[in-house]
């Protein structure tokens, strides 16, 4: 978020030099990893935004410098849109007369989604991920849904962070696990040792704290 930006900013104020070099390494790590059996991404795997970020960067070595500021330049192309739902995740847009707070009392506009669940039929709380937010029980109208298409449950295991989930679980369905335990707050790391299984397996999971 900007709060933590702004911290990053700070902390590199006296050493320019470092963070110029920080910028470049940045833009030489890949956006998602398809390996043999998994994926890795840091907060939505959707095949559709996979192929246009894929299509589109035609596995370059670095990400150009352009791209990023394309994002910000023309948010609605596919490609920006692909980037910010990988990177971010999908979001539900409240309806206007719906107003939530979150636990520091800011009033919130969105949330973040289970993008590996079929929305359909779901309330806003059974929606929602990582939120700390108190939300309706009352059904989620259909027509306030993003167009998205939900992780198979016939995909590869898929790993990500992005999400803050200090208490866990951390493996939310067979082929879906999240391993950011929210470091800043609960100093604990959490990773998978992933042995080749096609199922998550709890007893994989490793938190050093």
């Amino acid at each position: 978020n900007s709060l933590s930006l702004i911290k990053t900013l700070q902390q590199f104020q006296p050493y320019s030099e470092e963070w110029r070099s920080y910028r470049k390494w940045l833009r030489t790590l890949p956006l998602f990893l398809e390996l043999d059996g998994i994926r890795i991404v840091h907060a939505c795997w959707m095949d559709k935004s996979i192929k246009i970020i894929r299509e589109e960067l035609n596995e370059a070595k670095a990400i150009k410098k352009s791209i990023f500021r394309g994002i910000y330049t023309n948010p609605d192309s596919e490609l920006a849109q692909s980037i910010w739902q990988t990177t971010r995740g999908i979001d539900l847009k409240l309806p206007n007369d719906l107003r939530i707070r979150d636990n520091h009392g800011i009033v919130k506009r969105s949330f973040r989604m289970k993008w590996w669940d079929v929305p359909v039929g779901k309330t806003f709380r059974e929606l929602s991920f990582e939120n700390r937010s108190k939300l309706p029980r009352y059904t989620v109208p259909p027509e306030i849904i993003p167009d998205f298409v939900p992780y198979p449950d016939d995909a590869p295991i898929v790993f990500f962070g992005h999400y803050c989930k200090a208490l866990g679980p951390h493996i939310i369905k067979h082929n879906v696990c999240c391993v950011d335990s929210c470091v800043a707050g609960s100093k604990s790391l959490t990773a998978y040792s992933w042995s080749g299984e096609k199922k998550l397996k709890p007893k994989h999971l490793v938190t050093i704290f």
